[in-house]
């Protein structure tokens, strides 16, 4: 009964099994479950919050401000007789003609500086010492005279023009004027206005025809006057060179030509034997006061820079060419001109186009006749309004030549004066003469 039982027990313990491992499928599933599942973790559910946004203002778009446009200033140093502040027309003119300018280039400013002529503030003192102390506060554009003009190119204190600019190569410039700017072989600058020696003469009556006018000095006889004691002897100078005179040989040494120095005492000779020398020439100390002895009818010639006639020309005188030796006429003279002297190079543009500006023909006409100074473009005399003395000192003009250099004139010009105070106070012979000047010119050599 026992071994029943137990048999029973075992019979089904076996077919458990069985059933058990009938039941598993290929998938390991038994009865369709999958045996391997997980019994799933449950997840903690999150509650939601509410996220609290802090509110952004409102960007305001505002319009970009441009950038503020570099502002160029140019210096320009002046003389004071070309102040545009001076209350005078041809400040006026000059001040128009800078705001015109500054019109086209807004981005310019224009600041004048007025310095003497002479002494340890002037022009090219004043240069020198910016140059040396505080470079970058010389200015962009200096105006000059010859002389001034070559002892700043000398010193390197301004820059070659004719590396930025080409209207001095443009027709219409009279020839003196050209080598007014030119100080070795470069072109230092360009010319604004020019200033000549001229004879004025006086007639007995108004000519009606300016046929009839005269040409020069020999169509006119009386007394004459000049400077004698001109440091410079600007008339000896200028009868020298007419005469074809030279200043410096083949050597480039300054000399003096023997037989150019007769002829030319020969002329003053035969003047002073004719008694034709103004009595009181010795004591004449300027062109000014020469000048103020015409205007009284003391003399019926003088000989004065073209400044004087133009201020205050007598109705009943006339403005001639000097008066040749030879068969042609020779006039000297001299100018001012516009230098660049501008340290910033990106800056040197705008300051060469104001310069060349102020070389414009309309302008320089109406601006040298108010400072009664002489254009040196032939179309700018279109604009005086003073024909008759434009047509006049437009024929001087072509037949002027610049004064030689000032190491000439500092070396020749008291040889010169030696021979003729020789001829007038001792009464040597021309050719006695002109050896004490060769002699005087050795020795200050």
């Amino acid at each position: 009964m026992l071994r029943q039982k137990t048999f029973r027990h075992l019979f089904i313990v076996v077919l458990g099994i069985l059933l058990l491992t009938g039941c598993i499928g290929e998938n390991n599933e038994f009865l369709g479950i999958p045996l391997s599942q997980s019994t799933p973790i449950p997840t903690t559910t999150s509650i939601p919050t509410m996220e609290v946004v802090t509110p952004v203002p409102e960007e305001v778009l505002t319009p970009e401000t441009p950038e503020e446009e570099t502002v160029n200033t140019l210096l320009l140093w002046v003389p004071p007789f070309m102040d545009p502040a001076n209350g005078s027309a041809a400040g006026e003119i000059l001040q128009k003609k800078l705001d015109a300018f500054v019109t086209q280039n807004p981005n310019v400013e224009i600041v004048i500086r007025v310095k003497s002529e002479e002494g340890t503030a002037s022009l090219i003192e004043s240069l020198t010492a910016v140059s040396a102390v505080a470079p970058l506060e010389l200015p962009s554009l200096i105006i000059l005279d010859r002389t001034d003009l070559e002892t700043a190119a000398k010193k390197g204190l301004i820059l070659p023009m004719g590396d930025y600019s080409t209207v001095i190569n443009e027709i219409g410039w009279f020839q003196y004027a050209r080598s007014l700017s030119v100080i070795g072989d470069s072109s230092y600058g360009l010319p604004l206005v020019g200033e000549a020696l001229v004879m004025v003469v006086r007639e007995e009556e108004e000519p009606i025809d300016t046929d009839e006018t005269p040409n020069n000095s020999d169509d006119v006889e009386g007394k004459i006057a000049f400077w004698q004691s001109d440091p410079q002897a600007v008339f000896l100078l200028n009868d020298y060179m007419a005469a074809g005179g030279q200043f410096v040989d083949e050597e480039n040494q300054i000399v003096l030509n023997q037989a150019e120095l007769i002829t030319l005492y020969e002329k003053f000779n035969a003047i002073q034997a004719e008694n034709l020398f103004y009595e009181g020439m010795a004591e004449i100390t300027s062109h000014a006061e020469a000048w103020e002895i015409f205007k009284v009818d003391e003399v019926d010639m003088v000989v004065v820079p073209s400044f004087y006639p133009l201020i205050d020309l007598p109705g009943d005188a006339r403005v001639l060419p000097m008066e040749a030796v030879t068969d042609f006429d020779h006039t000297l003279a001299t100018g001012w001109t516009v230098a660049l002297a501008d340290p910033l190079p990106e800056r040197r543009g705008l300051a060469v186009a104001l310069a060349e500006s102020l070389t414009e023909v309309g302008f320089m006409g109406q601006w040298s006749e108010e400072m009664n100074l002489l254009p040196v473009r032939g179309a700018a005399f279109d604009s005086w309004q003073a024909e008759s003395l434009a047509q006049r000192f437009s024929v001087i003009s072509l037949s002027a030549t610049i004064y030689p250099s000032q190491e000439i004139i500092r070396m020749v010009s008291p040889a010169l004066q030696a021979g003729l105070t020789a001829l007038f106070d001792e009464g040597v012979s021309p050719e006695e003469a002109a050896q004490i000047a060769l002699d005087v010119l050795t020795v200050e050599e």
